[in-house]
């Protein structure tokens, strides 16, 4: 979901500016409002991930009943809800059905974003290579260009290589 590599993930990473953009005016609201902003970002979709694995990989959103919620405050994003994926090796039609239910809190600041990764859900790792379906916790650090800096699981056996479960 980090990697900005071809023009099907810009307009993917596009959309969630925007989304993000809408979630900042929404977090304005309820701020003055003194409660939490509930925003769905869910439904059926596609996330091309061309560059992790050897082959390319699509990850179908089956079920995907997600909100982010913004506190007001100095408090991170929390993303939540159910959501549930078919990971595909778009070669050779092999695939995978996950739920990737989280939850995940992101921490923005002035040049890095923290996503913290708890539950189940898939890491994409092009620019460091790989993609994983984790059992939390992960924290990830992106920069501005939504291009991973680091990233540390605690329990990197409980981490599950979807490539090669998918070669």
């Amino acid at each position: 979901m980090f990697n900005t590599g071809s023009s099907k993930t810009r307009t993917f990473m596009f959309t969630v500016a925007l989304t993000l953009a809408l979630m900042v005016v929404s977090s304005i609201t309820a701020s003055a409002q003194g409660k939490p902003a509930r925003i769905y970002i869910g439904g059926e979709f596609d996330v091309p991930v061309p560059d992790s694995c050897a082959f390319p990989i699509n990850q179908h959103f089956n079920t995907n009943n997600e909100y982010i919620l913004i506190f007001p405050g100095d408090h991170p994003l929390i993303v939540t809800g159910q959501a549930k994926a078919t990971i595909s090796n778009e070669i050779t039609g092999k695939s995978l059905d996950l739920n990737i239910s989280g939850p995940a809190l992101i921490t923005p600041s002035s040049t890095t974003t923290t996503v913290t990764l708890l539950g189940r859900s898939t890491l994409f790792v092009g620019n460091h290579g790989g993609m994983w379906l984790t059992s939390g916790p992960v924290v990830v650090l992106v920069d501005a260009n939504n291009q991973i800096i680091s990233y540390s699981m605690a329990a990197p056996d409980a981490a599950l290589d979807l490539c090669q479960a998918l070669a």
